[in-house]
């Protein structure tokens, strides 16, 4: 039986002893009685409801040794940010070599394009003096 207690009983004028009636059933099979019933309820919600608080409780002191950490939502931003900046400094890094990259380019087309005018400009007075010596 469960609770180890007795069947209560209700006494009948003639002396003899019946079971009280009963509610409810367990997984045995047991009649429960609607005190007994009510209790056993009121026990599984507690018991529920006491998990519930110690998985608050848990959470609760996770995210407290998490901010004492450093951690939490400031930790995660600076984790961001952090990485952001050293992101940043990459692209700057990457761009600066890109600008200098280009200037070279630049720098020998510029070069090239001098060198070309200069041989055009010899062509020319060299054509012109000939021109003129014909002429």
């Amino acid at each position: 039986m469960i609770g180890g207690g007795a069947v209560p009983t209700s006494a009948h004028r003639n002396g003899t002893a019946t079971p009280a009636p009963t509610t409810g059933t367990t997984t045995n099979g047991v009649q429960l009685t609607p005190n007994r019933a009510a209790r056993l309820e009121e026990k599984s919600e507690l018991q529920e409801l006491n998990k519930r608080l110690e998985l608050y409780i848990l959470k609760m002191r996770e995210r407290e040794d998490s901010s004492s950490r450093g951690g939490g939502v400031m930790g995660m931003i600076d984790d961001v940010r952090a990485r952001a900046e050293k992101e940043m400094a990459a692209v700057r890094a990457l761009s600066a070599e890109q600008v200098n990259d280009i200037r070279s380019q630049r720098d020998a087309a510029m070069l090239k394009a001098a060198e070309l005018e200069h041989k055009l400009k010899q062509y020319v007075i060299c054509d012109t003096t000939q021109w003129e010596m014909w002429v």
